[in-house]
């Protein structure tokens, strides 16, 4: 199964193997996010699972060393 970038709304960015008929769904992101207003000195994390869509990868190599 292939391996295909996504990136939710919240700017998580991650790798995910899903099956070719899959690619174009959304995907839940598994980025975290610290929650407002639970303590001050220690947040607590939360999963982020905003649905993710799928971001183009440029295929050519040297566009890629250079960004």
């Amino acid at each position: 199964m292939p391996l295909y970038s996504y990136e939710c709304p919240r700017g998580h960015r991650f790798d995910k193997i899903v099956s070719i008929a899959q690619m174009d769904e959304y995907q839940e992101c598994p980025g975290k996010l610290a929650s407002r207003g639970y303590r001050k000195r220690t947040p607590k994390v939360v999963p982020c699972r905003a649905p993710a869509k799928r971001i183009p990868v440029p295929s050519r190599p040297a566009y890629v060393i250079i960004r």
